[in-house]
């Protein structure tokens, strides 16, 4: 991974680019057409941001179905990082930078019943 510099207002800034791998489930992997796939996003950026360009790039379908109306995840998802389930209150806490794997899981339906 390359390190871009940027400047802003005069200061020279190094940026730190964190690859991630994103992995969808069922539905999800239906409306973003993979498995997963390998996202550059800036390191110091949150999970939630990672979130949001992954929604701004699969379309208006695959953002309806993560997304509500404000923009916010929806309650129905779950989520995970690095194997771990995370909660969406974490989502804006968590840095790519400490992210290698992040996993949309849609809603679990089904089962058995008596």
């Amino acid at each position: 991974m390359s390190n871009p510099l940027i400047q802003t207002q005069g200061v020279r800034k190094r940026i730190t680019m964190a690859e991630v791998t994103v992995l969808y489930f069922g539905r999800l992997r239906e409306l973003a057409g993979r498995r997963s796939e390998k996202v550059k996003v800036d390191g110091s950026a949150s999970a939630l941001d990672l979130l949001r360009e992954i929604t701004a790039r699969r379309g208006e379908d695959f953002r309806n179905f993560v997304l509500d109306d404000l923009g916010r995840p929806r309650e129905s998802l779950a989520f995970a990082v690095n194997g771990d389930s995370i909660d969406y209150s974490n989502l804006v806490s968590k840095k790519c930078s400490e992210i290698t794997e992040f996993a949309i899981l849609p809603p679990i339906s089904g089962g058995l019943s008596f």
